[in-house]
């Protein structure tokens, strides 16, 4: 059953299980990624997309009209995660084909990290609690019982079985800084954005196509498929560092331009922007 049929599956959850394990190579090493004992980097390097995930569009019938599905394409690069990057793939198809939306919540947002799950840990205070809570937003939800019943691992379904879902209305805040926006939501860290920075040192320039660089817990990324050159990026990825993320947090250009072309340009743990 594809997750295509998760509507359908809504109709039933009280009466069903979600599908069991269906391979113990899969549940191992989920249970490492919700631990965080799958935290350091695997190696090589490389561009990794991610469309798989297009059919939970089919869960629009459930959302708000003014609100995007949650899930979105991935188009990346990583310097240092290319490897496990490509396993989580795999691992997030697998969740589809077998229904398991709790597991890919997870998964998606450990890919979109770069494959680093400090930040999105089971805990009261990680960004996860945030995603969660845009995914409940995205699809018109007021509840966690369709994530419980579709996660494998033991730490996922108790994560969501335990959910707040009063804590999605607190406000996050933010401050401004002249044209640059810094927050403290999808924070990164200095030393991985200065990595990612001498990395860019190889390249020239940006062409259409790959919309997020990466390396350890630092990602850039840019709101449409654009050219621009890497001492641009690099003068803007510096000021991040300069102006909002020392020691950490995350940053984000709004509306700023190379030549003609105008969108945001943000600095954060992720490689799908700083929202």
């Amino acid at each position: 059953m594809k997750l295509s049929s998760i509507p359908l599956l809504l109709a039933s959850i009280f009466t069903c299980k979600a599908v069991s394990a269906y391979s113990s190579d899969y549940d191992s090493l989920l249970n490492d990624i919700v631990k965080s004992d799958y935290d350091s980097p695997s190696g090589g390097e490389g561009q990794v997309t991610l469309s798989s995930l297009s059919g939970l569009s089919t869960l629009s019938n459930l959302a708000k009209r003014d609100v995007e599905p949650y899930f979105k394409e991935l188009d990346m690069f990583s310097f240092d995660n290319f490897e496990k990057l490509t396993k989580i793939k795999n691992m997030l198809a697998d969740a589809q084909s077998n229904e398991m939306l709790g597991d890919a919540l997870y998964l998606y947002n450990f890919m979109d990290r770069n494959g680093h799950s400090k930040s999105i840990t089971l805990n009261d205070s990680s960004e996860f609690v945030t995603e969660t809570c845009k995914f409940l937003s995205s699809y018109g939800l007021n509840n966690t019982e369709i994530l419980a019943s579709t996660a494998s691992s033991s730490f996922l379904v108790d994560f969501y079985k335990n959910f707040e879902v009063s804590v999605c209305n607190a406000n996050h805040k933010t401050t401004k800084r002249e044209y640059v926006e810094c927050s403290a939501n999808h924070a990164t860290n200095t030393e991985s954005c200065k990595n990612l920075n001498e990395s860019l040192k190889s390249r020239s320039e940006f062409l259409p196509g790959i919309r997020s660089w990466c390396s350890g817990a630092c990602c850039i990324s840019w709101s449409r498929d654009t050219y621009f050159t890497t001492a641009w990026a690099r003068d803007k990825l510096q000021s991040c560092i300069t102006f909002c993320i020392a020691p950490s947090g995350s940053c984000e250009w709004k509306d700023t331009g190379y030549f003609l072309q105008k969108f945001n340009f943000c600095v954060s743990n992720r490689s799908s922007g700083c929202r």
